[in-house]
């Protein structure tokens, strides 16, 4: 399955008709150009994971080049990477590809990456995980801050059609993150995660998942929806400590307080599969500017719910 020769029909000269899953050795390899290519690397693995409609059997590594003052990208079949044929076919738009630069270690951007900022409970020192996203606001919130989103992932549920027809800011905040260097997932179940093809190959200093929601199936305070939430949580957890790295790995769970949803008993609950309760702190939506919460179930999921009290609970594992 190799990438087209021709440009005709497709600009970017791909067979659409043929698409493929990841491998495991597909995964290594996007793991591997995720974090030894600051830029161009993380582009690649962002199209690849959002689009997914790349041929692998032939890797398409974007390069940007700068020549003369223009720009051109490059497509590129590295065997390095994905095996194969020792073989390159480029094709180019603009000017011809110069000579890949030199990684500069005292470069602006690795500067950035350096330099640690700070944002409430998270740093751009930690590689951030955050789940069960509504329209992204969250993520972006971080990625401003920060200036940068190359230490985050930020997954939800939905697919990009559902984002669409659901929020009236996603995309643009899904685009916004993309550029800022963001590896955004759609699709990605909170409480099956841990063996979706690219996570099982990550692990996170922080996970966060704010105010989780299985939706209505039942009034707020009844009890079956309050077990349905209940176990939403847990499977969250369940999958999120599998992805927390060894060493000062954390969970964050916001969450309203009083009635009905201290019955969820998210300490109690977390206790069981094995995390512990070292810290809670008070949820302040204006600390985090950009930052709304949407209902995202319903006839109306991109209008505000009431946040109310709120708290961030905060676990680690017990061992």
């Amino acid at each position: 399955m190799a990438v087209s020769s021709s440009c005709k029909g497709d600009p970017m000269g791909m067979d659409n008709g043929k698409y493929v899953r990841f491998t495991p050795e597909q995964v290594e390899a996007l793991e591997r150009l995720y974090h030894d290519c600051p830029v161009t690397g993380r582009l690649l693995v962002t199209l690849c994971l959002c689009e997914q409609h790349f041929s692998f059997g032939s890797l398409i590594f974007f390069g940007k080049r700068k020549r003369q003052g223009a720009l051109s990208i490059s497509f590129i079949k590295k065997k390095k990477f994905f095996g194969g044929k020792q073989e390159d076919q480029k094709m180019s738009t603009g000017a011809p590809p110069a000579a890949p630069e030199e990684e500069d270690g005292s470069s602006s951007e690795e500067e950035e990456v350096k330099k640690e900022i700070r944002k409430e409970h998270y740093s751009s020192s930690h590689k951030i995980l955050l789940v069960g996203e509504g329209d992204f606001s969250f993520s972006l919130c971080l990625a401003r801050a920060f200036g940068s989103a190359r230490n985050i992932v930020a997954t939800t549920v939905d697919t990009h059609q559902e984002l669409a027809k659901k929020y009236s800011n996603a995309i643009e905040n899904l685009i916004e993150l993309q550029q800022r260097g963001c590896v955004v997932l759609c699709g990605v179940d909170a409480t099956t995660m841990s063996n979706h093809f690219f996570l099982t190959t990550q692990r996170f200093h922080r996970i966060v998942y704010n105010f989780p929601h299985v939706g209505f199936s039942f009034p707020e305070d009844n009890g079956c929806q309050i077990m349905l939430n209940k176990e939403l949580v847990k499977g969250f957890m369940r999958n999120a400590k599998v992805l927390l790295k060894k060493e000062n790995g954390e969970i964050h769970v916001t969450h309203k307080l009083g009635e009905p949803y201290d019955k969820w008993d998210l300490v109690k609950e977390a206790k069981k599969i094995g995390l512990v309760n070292h810290n809670t702190k008070p949820f302040f939506k204006d600390r985090y500017p950009g930052y709304a919460q949407k209902r995202a179930h319903g006839s109306s999921p991109d209008e505000p719910f009431n946040l109310g009290g709120s708290s961030t609970f905060m676990f680690r594992p017990s061992g």
